[in-house]
């Protein structure tokens, strides 16, 4: 009986040593990824970890919080970021009853211009910017409702002040056009217009995202 029991203790001892190193080892690993995500944040250069978290945040406050008639993406690299936000936050607020559109941001001096998109309007934007705003015309001629703008970075502001501005002479009210990105310009924050709502993250400088730089 005694060594029955002494072999149990044993087996009970073994695994329960099994388990801590395993715990251990995973602390291990979440303090590795941690320390790993800030130095990236440090040098300005955004992990995925943080992509997840940041679509966690902007899902939370602009479509959960917020529950916008319509939602803008745009095409391109922003809508990885986008397509996360929707992604993670569908099942909270029933996104097939919102009607989401994807616009496009268009460089001015990527090659020749195209005067018409099909099925896109072109929105005045600042004098001298360096991108053209075109958004789907079933948005751009919809009756006023609350209306939710995704991007991934805001580096002038200069898209979004355009989309708050169009949408503010379709009749919309200010308060009913929310803007939001994951990595926003410092500068931004002084523009008197507001452009940019909520942002996870303000950065002076440099700074790129996993899939390259927002420029």
């Amino acid at each position: 009986m005694t060594i029955f029991v002494d072999s149990v203790l044993t087996v009970v001892m073994g695994v329960a040593s099994i388990a801590v190193v395993a715990w251990q080892s995973h602390r291990a690993e979440q303090k590795r990824k941690a320390e790993d995500a800030l130095v990236a944040l440090e040098r300005g250069a955004f992990a995925w970890d943080e992509v997840m978290k940041a679509a966690d945040k902007v899902g939370r406050k602009l479509l959960t919080d917020f529950r916008p008639d319509y939602i803008l993406t745009f095409s391109g690299s922003s809508g990885i970021f986008s397509n996360l936000v929707l992604e993670r936050t569908i099942h909270g607020v029933g996104l097939t009853k919102r009607r989401i559109y994807t616009g496009q941001v268009l460089d001015r001096n990527a090659g020749p211009r195209t005067h018409s998109v099909e099925g896109m309007i072109e929105i005045p934007i600042d004098s001298g910017d360096r991108w053209r705003v075109l958004i789907p015309q079933d948005l751009a001629f919809q009756k006023p409702g609350r209306i939710a703008v995704i991007d991934d970075t805001a580096v002038t502001g200069g898209t979004m002040a355009a989309v708050k501005r169009y949408f503010k002479k379709r009749g919309f009210s200010p308060s009913d056009v929310m803007t939001g990105c994951m990595v926003c310009d410092d500068t931004i924050k002084k523009r008197l217009d507001g452009p940019v709502d909520f942002a996870v993250h303000y950065i002076a400088g440099e700074y790129s995202m996993p899939w390259g730089p927002p420029w």
